[in-house]
């Protein structure tokens, strides 16, 4: 198949039948369906620096027209999901709680609904507490799941 360019598409589908004498029969055809060929976004690779409050700031590289599906899990397979949201912007601020390790990978969402694939989990360590300091922020949800607000 030649490569398509990028846009919308329909087909139809009939079949042949050669009949004796070398005639070919044409049923008649079937539905229209269609088809777009459409750009998939780039899969992000998101960056982390440290913020205030312990807060982890991630930022990668935007892709044009996209929302960012952003994933915060316990673990590397994302099995223990603690929370998912969507963002407009190419950036996200998460808090790990002291002592706890936690992992964020990111996807963009095109304005065709295409997705790319999620990046590679990256990992985020919540700061030792200060000496004297309590485990927890004032701000806390105490309802919230362990790990990540």
């Amino acid at each position: 198949i030649p490569q398509l360019m990028l846009g919308r598409y329909r087909w139809q589908a009939f079949s042949l039948r050669e009949v004796p004498g070398g005639r070919l029969l044409r049923s008649q055809p079937g539905p229209w369906s269609g088809f777009s060929v459409v750009l998939r976004p780039a899969t992000p690779a998101p960056e982390v620096r440290v913020g205030a409050d312990a807060q982890q700031l991630l930022s990668w590289a935007a892709s044009p027209g996209s929302t960012y599906q952003v994933q915060v899990a316990l673990d590397t397979t994302f099995v223990r999901l603690v929370s998912e949201t969507r963002v407009t912007a190419p950036q996200a601020a998460i808090t790990v709680q002291p002592g706890v390790t936690a992992y964020v990978r990111v996807r963009a969402i095109g304005q065709n609904g295409v997705a790319s694939d999620f990046s590679a989990p990256v990992a985020l360590r919540g700061a030792a507490p200060a000496a004297g300091a309590r485990g927890a922020s004032p701000s806390q949800d105490p309802g919230a799941p362990p790990g990540a607000r």
